[in-house]
């Protein structure tokens, strides 16, 4: 009995002295692993390298947002909140720093580099929310499904150090998987170790942003015009406003600078007139330009350019010339509308024409065809270049028509002894008898009779 509680004595301390080699440097250390995590939206436990954990606080993940502090809790990073600044969450990772702003989707690391998060950070329950894709900044990698809540991934986990020895610098990953004996250290699913390489960041180059301010700088006031100065002046204040805190708004800096050095006019030496006469010349041009006798494409493009030619400077000659050049180029983009092709109908004017030319002088009254003439000669002047012109001259041509009288046929036998003694008794009547109304009817009528009288349709008889 003494002997086999020997042998079990021996072999427990074999296993207890080969577990302390790897216990002491896992300890001390405080080197990384790579770990497997896993947890759902609204579920308290997570799962941390095989090992079920609780969510702090009783905040809980959910629509894909994890609590920060829970998460580097129970994944071995250190996070803190400075009440200087409230809505800056800091994040310690492998000695590099990164900061969280709360509300927006923006972080910085510790050089101050900006940082763009594919989400924003919130606040829920007054504790600090973080899209779990935005968690990669700290060297996770987490894959998330929307419609069942699950999130899981691959983390660094970062075990505490013991406080009585210094961490150890990383070594080769171990070659075999730590010991499960050893009861100082929680029993982790073996992940080989990768030393962590945060990325590299170049530092900020303001060479080009200093060579533009020193050119600024040497600038004097009076080498360029005011108007020029005035704009300049403007455009460096709106430049000097912007941040400079990443590359990309170093360089738009930079340009935007550089486009307000682009604005000076120098000043005309004095004693040398410009002769702007051409630019008058094509200003009067462009004034007579009339908008309706150009094609509305042409017109809009011609207008485009006329503005951009009417912002040219114009306080040297050269500037004058290039000002005329830019006017003739807006000029050439005009194209002149051609004229409408309009189909004039004339068929009724001929028609009522070979109606005229049918006409025999000698079936109609003397006086009646000396009236249509009149009628015709003055439709014979009317104009037929459009449809109503035609319209109106058909109808002049048809009522100088109407005003032939046809000569009658001889009537035998007809008795005018009566009417023509009536004739002669109003020639023996005197005007002044009479109203100028009732005298003007009998004229008239007497002229009509007088008129059948002279038709030679009638045969006269004598009294």
């Amino acid at each position: 009995m003494a002997k086999k509680t020997v042998v079990l004595l021996i072999i427990i301390i074999s296993v207890i002295i080969g577990a302390l080699p790897f216990s002491a440097q896992a300890a001390t250390s405080g080197s990384p692993y790579a770990v497997r995590v896993e947890f759902r939206d609204g579920q308290r436990t997570l799962t941390v390298g095989g090992q079920r954990k609780t969510w702090l606080d009783g905040v809980l993940p959910q629509d894909g947002y994890v609590p920060l502090r829970s998460y580097c809790d129970h994944t071995g990073k250190q996070v803190g909140w400075n009440s200087q600044q409230p809505n800056i969450a800091r994040v310690t990772v492998n000695d590099q720093e990164f900061s969280y702003v709360i509300g927006q989707a923006l972080a910085y690391n510790e050089s101050g580099r900006r940082i763009t998060l594919e989400r924003s950070t919130l606040t829920v329950n007054g504790r600090t929310m973080v899209w779990y894709k935005d968690l990669e900044l700290l060297g996770d990698t987490l894959v998330y499904n929307s419609s069942t809540g699950h999130c899981r991934g691959s983390i660094l986990f970062y075990p505490p150090a013991m406080e009585e020895e210094e961490p150890a610098e990383p070594t080769q990953p171990p070659t075999q998987p730590p010991s499960t004996t050893d009861p100082s250290r929680p029993s982790y699913p073996y992940y080989p170790y990768y030393p962590y390489t945060p990325p590299y960041v170049p530092p900020l180059d303001y060479s080009g942003l200093n060579i533009v301010w020193a050119q600024i700088n040497a600038l004097n006031e009076a080498d360029w015009t005011s108007e020029s100065w005035a704009l300049f002046r403007v455009a460096i204040t709106n430049a000097a406003a912007m941040a400079e805190d990443t590359q990309t708004r170093i360089n738009a800096k930079t340009r935007a600078l550089e486009n307000a050095l682009g604005i000076l006019t120098p000043q005309q030496p004095s004693g040398i007139a410009v002769d702007k006469s051409g630019l008058d010349a094509v200003l009067d041009q462009i004034a007579a330009l009339a908008e309706a006798n150009y094609t509305p494409p042409s017109w809009s493009a011609f207008m485009s350019a006329k503005i951009i030619a009417d912002a040219m400077a114009e306080d040297t000659q050269n500037q004058v010339t290039a000002k005329v050049i830019a006017y003739n180029q807006a000029l050439t983009l005009l194209v002149a509308k051609q004229p409408e092709t309009i189909v004039i109908d004339k068929s009724g004017l001929t028609a009522v024409l070979d109606q005229i030319a049918a006409l025999v002088e000698t079936n109609y009254t003397a006086s009646s065809w000396s009236a249509f003439m009149s009628a015709k000669t003055a439709a014979d002047a009317m104009a037929e270049n459009t449809q109503s012109a035609v319209t109106a001259k058909v109808i002049a041509y048809n009522q100088a028509i109407r005003l032939l009288i046809a000569v009658q046929p001889p009537v035998a036998g007809l008795d005018l002894s009566g009417l023509n003694a009536a004739l002669t008794y109003v020639q023996t009547l005197d005007e002044n008898d009479w109203t100028s109304a009732s005298w003007a009817t009998l004229q008239d009528l007497v002229a009509q009779i007088q008129d059948l009288l002279d038709n030679d349709g009638f045969t006269h008889q004598s009294e």
